[in-house]
């Protein structure tokens, strides 16, 4: 294992940032009250000017699925998106918002997350192409990251039981951390 300098760490995170995906930000916009929308306006907005002043070269983004990649019969509790391409949000009202069909996925950190969650006893499940819904692309699309960076998109199960306990997900907040220090 490579140790890093933390200077040389602050170089590779650039910035770790939340934002809310809930669907009537992308289907009711226009519509909203100007007292809900103005506030998320100014954070999405706050969100991506430091994202973009950062310069991120891949975004490693984490969200649940909303029933468009797995469903009851095969619901895993982490996949991990290796591939070089994903598909953008199926949903009708995310496409006349969000207008990338496809978007640059970064295979080789994606594959890198997944071999170092296989070597510290996390078995993810993986996934070569991802449909990336509203949970993933509202928070892309609002703060205005067109066309966005490369995305290694990680999917967590917060919908159905079984889903991973608070300190599952702890430990894999850290394992991700040290995949990412790690990455050449």
């Amino acid at each position: 294992m490579r140790k890093f300098p933390i200077f040389a760490l602050l170089l590779l995170v650039v910035g770790v940032f939340a934002a809310a995906h809930a669907p009537l930000v992308a289907r009711d916009w226009d519509i909203l009250p100007a007292a809900a929308r103005e506030p998320l306006a100014r954070a999405y907005d706050e969100l991506g000017r430091r994202l973009i002043v950062a310069r991120p070269d891949v975004i490693v983004e984490i969200a649940p699925d909303h029933w468009v990649n797995f469903f009851l019969d095969n619901l895993p509790s982490v996949c991990i998106g290796i591939g070089d391409e994903h598909d953008g949000p199926p949903e009708p009202f995310m496409r006349r918002v969000f207008p990338h069909e496809t978007m640059r996925g970064h295979a080789p950190l994606g594959r890198h997350i997944l071999e170092t969650a296989l070597a510290r006893d996390f078995e993810p499940s993986l996934s070569y192409r991802l449909k990336l819904d509203h949970g993933f692309c509202i928070p892309l699309w609002r703060m205005g990251l067109s066309p966005p960076p490369a995305i290694v998109p990680i999917i967590v199960n917060d919908l159905e039981p079984p889903m991973p306990s608070v300190a599952r997900c702890f430990a894999w907040g850290h394992l991700l951390a040290h995949a990412i220090a790690s990455y050449p």
